[in-house]
């Protein structure tokens, strides 16, 4: 239940039914005249450390500054966490965790 409707944006909206990720949106950018057709998309979430999972859900985790290269336009513009901040409890974030590494046997 958590997975497909955690209070604000389910993770079934972004990460798909199999949690496998999908493309969420292509939009296209315009810098000095050039444009630039960029995508977001999801990651895989089946296989992901229970550390990594915590820090992705962590509201106050900031993102590495990275530097990019001047045609690097659309991996500069969707770089970092796009994750939303959801306040979910330890036993919420347990319970998804939980889930996605076992959601197989309950189909």
């Amino acid at each position: 239940m958590l997975y497909k409707n955690p209070r604000g944006i389910s993770c079934v909206k972004c990460h798909g039914t199999d949690a496998r990720g999908k493309k969420i949106v292509t939009f296209t950018h315009i810098k000095n005249k050039i444009e630039y057709r960029c995508t977001i998309e999801s990651k895989d979430i089946t296989n992901i450390s229970y550390k990594k999972f915590l820090l992705k859900l962590d509201p106050n985790h900031k993102k590495d500054k990275k530097e990019f290269k001047k045609n690097e336009v659309c991996k500069k513009l969707t770089y970092g966490n796009s994750m939303p901040t959801y306040f979910l409890t330890n036993d919420e974030l347990n319970s998804i965790y939980f889930y996605l590494k076992n959601k197989e046997k309950y189909k």
